[in-house]
């Protein structure tokens, strides 16, 4: 019995004997790491599509990728985009409404020279429109005419105007102007007329500096 006790005591006594190791010897892992929170979604809004919208101008006015706004979505026929659809529009942080940007036609008629094309002056930077008849030019929006004269060469009677937050339309080829400069003008009012022997217009919409493409703001067709 007296050597059973003993064995007992060396047991505990060797167990209580081992040194204990110290903390730094263990990996310490901290909560976070065990459970990793969710990776925050990406920046991003939802846009509710309007009647007559389109992907192509949705992804201008957010200026995004057609690319990203598809695979956001899922998309399986881009084209094919509905009134009243949500479409997550990815990395952008505010949402906005394209009818903000719908301007109207500065004349009637057909688009003869097309952004971006070539022509003997070079690079078209806007739009030629040849009229249908009527010969009146008409503000595209409500602004203020920063510029009306005939000292651009090549382009004629010229007449820009500032509809704030940097855009401006641009009319050339104009056989008379009706408005001045600094003069405000609304939509639709008539600011030039074209010659009934050259009725074609040039017309540029620009942002800031840089030409961009006007049929996105024109949107639609026209008659």
């Amino acid at each position: 019995m007296s050597r059973y006790f003993v064995f007992l005591f060396l047991v505990f006594y060797g167990c209580a004997a081992v040194p204990r190791r110290e903390s730094s010897e263990y990996e310490v892992i901290s909560a976070h790491e065990v459970f990793q929170p969710p990776e925050p979604p990406s920046r991003g809004v939802y846009h509710k599509v309007q009647k007559g919208e389109t992907l192509y101008r949705i992804a201008r006015a957010y200026d995004v990728q057609i690319q990203d706004i598809v695979r956001a979505n899922n998309l399986a026929n881009p084209s094919m985009i509905k009134e009243g659809q949500l479409l997550y529009i990815p990395g952008v942080e505010k949402t906005i409404s394209l009818s903000e940007k719908k301007f109207i036609w500065p004349v009637n008629g057909k688009v003869i020279v097309n952004y971006h094309q070539k022509t003997k002056r070079g690079i078209s930077k806007g739009i030629d429109i040849l009229s249908s008849g009527d010969y009146n030019v008409r503000a595209v929006k409500s602004g203020v005419v920063s510029y009306s004269g005939e000292d651009l060469k090549g382009y004629g009677n010229v007449i820009i105007i500032d509809h704030g937050d940097e855009i401006y339309s641009v009319y050339a080829y104009a056989d008379k102007v009706f408005v001045s400069k600094g003069e405000f003008v609304n939509q639709g009012e008539t600011i030039a007329a074209l010659s009934p022997q050259h009725p074609v217009l040039h017309f540029e919409i620009r942002k800031g500096h840089k030409p961009v493409d006007p049929l996105y703001y024109l949107g639609g067709i026209n008659d």
